[in-house]
C-alpha cells in the first residue's frame, strides 16, 4: 500500500511540473521579488556558482502551493505600484535596500488599503501579500505595532458574521444517490452522486476527491481503499488512505446499491476494465485516469431545463478551478431535482457541504471528536468544531433535556 501510494504521488508531482497552473504560479511568484532582491544571482557581484543560485531561484514557485501565489498575487499587484510611487516621491530609489532600511512604507501601505477599500479582507490580504514579498526579497518580517493596530481596528470595525454553507444530511446524500447514482443514469450524474457520497463518508474536500485515480484504488471483498495523493493541510504530498466499507446493501430488486458497488460499476464504465475482486487494477488494461472528469454541456440550448451534459473523456490530469465550478453547479442541480429544493435553497450548499455534513452525522451518531478528527484529518479540535452544523432545535432540545 505504501509503495503504491508513493507511485501515485510521483505521478502527481510529474503532472504538477508541467501543468498550466504551475506556469501561471511561476510568473506570479516572480512578481513578488523587489528590484535588487537577493533571489538568484547579484549582477553587481558575480561569483563562480551563480548558475546554482539561478536554479535555486527557479524553485521559488514550489515553495508555496499554486493557490497561495494566486491568492496573494492580486493584493500585491494592487499595492506594489503605490509603494513604488511613494518611494520615488520621497526621493529614494525603488530598491529592496530602501524598503529594508525603512519598512514604514509597508505600514503606510496598510493604512492606504484601509482607506481605499471597505472590505474586511482587503487590509489582511494586503499585509500578508507584502509580507510574502518581504520574505521573497530577503527583508526581515517583524511584528510592527502600528500595522497591528490597523489590522485589529479593521477587524473590530468591519467584522461580520461568518456565513457558512449548509451541511448535507444523510437523507439528502441518499436521495441524490438513489436517483442519480443508479446504473441507468448518465455517467455525469453518477459521477456527481459518487462525489457526494465519498465526500460525506470520508469527510473529504472536493480538492481531495479530484486526486483519486482509478489506477490507485485497492479493491477487496470488505470494500476498497482510495489513495488521496495530497490534501490541503498536507502540501508535502504525504498520501492519505481513505477506506470505504462494503455494506452489502441491495435494492428491492436485489441489485447491489452500496457505495462500493456503485463505485466499482462507475470505474468499469469509465475505464472499460473491471476492478479486481482483490488487489490493484492492472495498469495495462483499460483507460485509467482520474476518477472525476469534467462535465460540459453538449447541446446549444440555453434554457437550464433543456441543456444536456456529458462527461469528458479526458482524465490524464486532475480537475482544476473550472471543474470545481462545473461540479458545484451540477451538485446544486441534483439537490433541486432529487431533493425538491428551490434554487435559493440549493444555493445554501457548496462542495464543502459533504465534509461538514459527514462530520455532523458522525457527531450525531456518537463518534468522539478524536475519531472525527482522525477521519477528517483535522489538526486541532477548534477547526473540527467549526465544521459541525448543529441546528438550533438540537441545541434547544439539549437544554430542555438537561433541565436548564
Amino acid at each position: 500500500m505504501r509503495l503504491k501510494a508513493d507511485e501515485a504521488v510521483a505521478m502527481l508531482r510529474a503532472l504538477d511540473v508541467t501543468s498550466s497552473e504551475r506556469a501561471v504560479a511561476t510568473s506570479q511568484s516572480r512578481d513578488f521579488a523587489l528590484p535588487g532582491s537577493s533571489l538568484g544571482r547579484d549582477p553587481s557581484r558575480p561569483i563562480a556558482c551563480d548558475d546554482y543560485l539561478d536554479r535555486a531561484a527557479d524553485m521559488l514557485v514550489a515553495w508555496r502551493a499554486a493557490g497561495t501565489w494566486r491568492r496573494y498575487h492580486g493584493a500585491w499587484m494592487r499595492v506594489r505600484p503605490w509603494l513604488e510611487r511613494m518611494v520615488k516621491a520621497s526621493g529614494l530609489k525603488w530598491h529592496v535596500s530602501t524598503l529594508r532600511d525603512d519598512p514604514r512604507f509597508f505600514t503606510a501601505a496598510a493604512r492606504w488599503v484601509y482607506e481605499r477599500s471597505p472590505a474586511i479582507t482587503a487590509v489582511e490580504s494586503a499585509v500578508l501579500a507584502m509580507r510574502m514579498a518581504m520574505r521573497v526579497s530577503g527583508i526581515p518580517v517583524g511584528d510592527d505595532f502600528v500595522t497591528g493596530i490597523i489590522r485589529e481596528v479593521t477587524r473590530r470595525e468591519r467584522k461580520k458574521s461568518v456565513r457558512k454553507k449548509q451541511g448535507v444530511t444523510f437523507r439528502l446524500v441518499a436521495l441524490v444517490n438513489v436517483k442519480w447514482g443508479d446504473v441507468g443514469a448518465p455517467l455525469w450524474r453518477r459521477s456527481v452522486a459518487i462525489m457526494v457520497a465519498i465526500g460525506f463518508v470520508a469527510l473529504g474536500r472536493f480538492s481531495d476527491t479530484v486526486l483519486v485515480h482509478t489506477r490507485f484504488i485497492y479493491w477487496c471483498p470488505e470494500g476498497c481503499v482510495l489513495i488521496v495523493m495530497r490534501r490541503k493541510t498536507n502540501q508535502h504530498c504525504v498520501p492519505t488512505l481513505w477506506p470505504v466499507a462494503e455494506t452489502g446493501r441491495v435494492d428491492a430488486a436485489g441489485r447491489p446499491v452500496s457505495l462500493v458497488a456503485r463505485l466499482r460499476r462507475l470505474v468499469l464504465d469509465l475505464t472499460d476494465a473491471r476492478p479486481p475482486v482483490e488487489g490493484w487494477p492492472d495498469p495495462k488494461v483499460g483507460r485509467h485516469g482520474f476518477l472525476l472528469r469534467d462535465i460540459s454541456p453538449i447541446s446549444g440550448a440555453r434554457h437550464p431545463g433543456r441543456i444536456r451534459y456529458a462527461l469528458s473523456r479526458r482524465c490524464e490530469r486532475p480537475l482544476g478551478r473550472r471543474g470545481y465550478r462545473h461540479y458545484l453547479d451540477r451538485f446544486r442541480d441534483g439537490l433541486r431535482e432529487c431533493c425538491g429544493m428551490s434554487k435559493p435553497q440549493a444555493a445554501e450548499y457548496g462542495l464543502q457541504s459533504m465534509r461538514s455534513g459527514g462530520d455532523t452525522w458522525l457527531y450525531e451518531k456518537g463518534a468522539s471528536q478524536a475519531v472525527r478528527m482522525a477521519v477528517g484529518d483535522w489538526k486541532t479540535p477548534g477547526v473540527e468544531a467549526g465544521y459541525l452544523r448543529i441546528a438550533v432545535q438540537q441545541k434547544l432540545a439539549a437544554m430542555k433535556a438537561s433541565g436548564v
